[in-house]
């Protein structure tokens, strides 16, 4: 195994080289070099302790744990990264990312926490850059870069490994933007608008969500030279057609994975107009006042058929902003663009098009909150430039600075939710105590050992599920898992049980009836499970664990040519245990 210090840092270099043509000239400048370095060590302080957390039952298991195509670059796992999407979504650099740690380090969680966190460091470098571009003051980059990086709601992208994909596009994201940049500043060369073109494509195939840099580009255009706005549109056509071919097919992704979540059950048109007015006022309010964070913030339940007063109340923290942009004539540009630069980047994640059961997550506001940092950084100035604001400046800054402290111990705090999966649900549990989802993940966790020590435990993952049964009765996933902790646990009857319910409630679960089959074939009624397995294979006609263990209760039927049939196809598969049994039992045929 490669040494996986020395690899981390060559992932770093990597990622760096790919801005040395310019940023490099830039680095030349001590007082850059300097502010970056301050930017690696608070960032390290404020998540070294998240390169001790583990994996954690959210998506890891699917993307990274059992995950056979992240285990080679060789030729079919590398088509595989660009012709299959996972967890509904595209991402085939992510998914590359993933594959280059696994080189590294195989399973180890270190490694793959480790290289979130450089993607942040890089990432917050960047935005210094940007940050200096746009206010020509070192000191004011570093401060707003400083908030954005060590900011609790930073968190889930940077410690959850399931959540690469917002910072690996944020990386390409944020360098077409840099690039852009350049562009603007030397003449149009049309060099550096070929380079933000093949970053906003690398960063769509990190994450679909880089659709809307186009748009983001034109603000830019808008800010620094209105005037040749209709030419910059015309320059902008080959973006704009790359990023709705991407917008309409991950629509398609998120339809074939059933991502989208309907609500139109749960929320009429006059409530679906205030969702997206809560998600914005929640991120304002968010950015000054992270408290009472949590890994996912559920629809809300409407009450005499009514939404929560805040989620009427919240257009009016739009208002107060709008006012003030109004208000503030000197700089009144600077802000409307800062708060559009909130506005675009954030859309996407407003729920409009429902996808998953959050109406907000910390996560979405990754990239969104530059632009209310460019706001604050204005502000600043402003405020500071004048001979009255100059003898208020130490007070500005001691105010920014006991914000970043404040922040760092914060997301230290919150690192610590994202140890394994026990604590991610628990903490879930604690938010949404009457919410069967976070139970109901919490027994998974358990049950598959996403804990302290790896520990697995049957009976406290069996509480967990009764809990969330107890919430909701036709949960598939409580029913399922406890009856899979039953099996274990031998109680046979318990788990039948369950399996039927789960079948009741939905008659194509196919993972239902192959372990359905496997506690008939405990009890010897090897007919019953042989059509249990067959009705696996219906519904799922590649599911090798069913095909093997049809095989199997063949093999106990003393039928060894169709036992030896199945294990082939199984181990074609890539069934493992498929292979070990052709090897003992099918060498005469």
């Amino acid at each position: 195994m490669r040494n996986p210090e020395l690899e981390i840092v060559r992932v770093f270099l990597f990622y760096f080289s790919i801005f040395e043509i310019k940023i490099f000239s830039i680095l030349s400048r001590k007082k850059i070099i300097y502010s970056s370095l301050i930017i690696i060590v608070i960032s390290v302080l404020s998540f070294s302790n998240s390169i001790k957390n583990n994996f954690v039952n959210w998506d890891d298991d699917i993307l990274v744990l059992n995950n056979d195509d992240i285990k080679s670059l060789k030729k079919d796992n590398f088509s595989a990264f660009f012709s299959n999407y996972y967890v509904g979504h595209y991402h085939p650099l992510t998914m590359i990312s993933y594959a280059i740690d696994y080189g590294i380090g195989e399973l180890k969680p270190k490694v793959y926490h480790i290289h979130n966190l450089i993607l942040h460091i890089l990432n917050s470098i960047l935005l210094l850059l940007i940050f200096f571009h746009f206010f020509k003051r070192i000191d004011i980059a570093l401060l707003l870069v400083l908030l954005f990086a060590v900011h609790p709601l930073k968190v889930e992208s940077v410690s959850w490994i399931s959540e690469r994909k917002d910072l690996l596009y944020s990386f390409y994201y944020l360098g077409g933007i840099l690039s852009y940049l350049y562009y603007l500043k030397n003449d149009r060369k049309i060099k550096y608008i070929i380079l933000c073109f093949i970053l906003f494509i690398l960063a769509l195939l990190s994450k679909t969500s880089a659709v809307t840099l186009p748009v983001i580009l034109l603000l830019i255009d808008y800010y620094y030279k209105p005037k040749a706005f209709l030419k910059s549109i015309l320059e902008k056509i080959p973006f704009f057609i790359v990023s709705i071919a991407f917008g309409i097919f991950t629509i398609y992704i998120l339809k074939e994975s059933d991502a989208i979540y309907d609500i139109s059950d749960k929320y009429n048109f006059v409530d679906r107009l205030f969702l997206p007015f809560y998600a914005i006022a929640f991120y304002i309010v968010k950015l000054f006042v992270p408290f009472d964070l949590s890994a996912s913030y559920f629809f809300t339940e409407k009450i005499n058929g009514l939404l929560p007063w805040y989620y009427y109340a919240s257009p009016i923290v739009i208002v107060i902003a709008i006012f003030l942009i109004k208000k503030t004539k000197e700089i009144r540009k600077e802000l409307i663009f800062g708060f559009l630069f909130f506005l675009i980047s954030i859309f996407l994640f407003l729920q409009i098009l429902p996808s998953g059961r959050v109406i907000v997550a910390d996560r979405y506001a990754y990239i969104p909150y530059i632009g209310l940092l460019f706001i604050i950084g204005k502000l600043f100035l402003l405020k500071t430039e004048n001979k009255k604001g100059k003898k208020n400046k130490r007070t500005y800054i001691s105010i920014i600075v006991i914000f970043i402290i404040v922040f760092i111990f914060q997301t230290r705090e919150r690192n610590k939710v994202w140890q394994n999966g026990e604590t991610l649900f628990t903490d879930i549990i604690n938010d949404y105590p009457k919410n069967s989802i976070g139970y109901v993940n919490r027994g998974i966790a358990k049950y598959y050992g996403f804990t302290d020590n790896n520990k697995i435990d049957y009976i406290s993952a069996i509480k967990d599920f009764n809990k969330a049964l107890s919430f909701d009765l036709e949960s598939v996933k409580a029913l399922f898992n406890r009856g899979n902790c039953l099996y274990n646990l031998n109680d046979l009857n318990g788990a039948l049980n369950d399996f039927n319910r789960v079948i009741e409630i939905d008659p194509f679960h196919a993972k239902a009836y192959n372990n359905r089959g496997l506690v008939f074939s405990v009890l010897n009624n090897d007919n019953n499970a042989l059509s249990d397995y067959n009705k696996a294979i219906e519904i799922n006609p590649e599911y090798s664990d069913a095909i093997l263990n049809r095989g199997i209760t063949y093999f106990n039927m003393n039928n060894i040519e169709k036992a030896c049939n199945d294990w082939k196809k199984a181990a074609k598969l890539n069934n493992k245990r498929a292979g070990e049994m052709i090897l003992n039992y099918c060498k005469q045929l």
